[in-house]
């Protein structure tokens, strides 16, 4: 069995966390702040899998002790401020807005709708 670093230093020097030796467990290294699962541990844990990046933990999937795949939560995405522009705003980008003058008037044959 291998020792594990006990220094973040050491735990830095090798980049992916590792899942310990002789263990079917999924633990969360604290240098990294995310669980590491095995392929086979995560097909069989999906669901507490899902719930723990839901949650905002970062989830790494090993083969055989290396990184294959990183589940992450999705990164908010910030909604576009829609604002009015200014008068004025649009005469000056070239625009010209032109209202005829019967603009409210009241077509014929609708008068006996009002």
């Amino acid at each position: 069995m291998k020792k594990k670093a006990h220094n973040v230093r050491d735990r830095l020097k090798n980049k992916a966390p590792k899942i310990a030796e002789g263990t079917n467990k999924a633990y969360s290294d604290p240098a990294y702040s995310r669980r590491t699962y095995s392929v086979s541990e995560a097909r069989e844990n999906f669901a507490s899998l899902l719930s723990a990046v839901e949650q905002g933990e970062d989830v790494d999937i090993v083969k055989h002790g290396k990184p294959i795949a990183t589940i992450t939560p999705p990164q908010p995405v910030a909604k576009k401020k829609h604002t009015v522009p200014p008068p004025g705003y649009l005469e000056k980008q070239g625009w010209k807005i032109n209202i005829a003058d019967d603009f409210d008037a009241i077509p014929e044959g609708f008068k006996d709708y009002i």
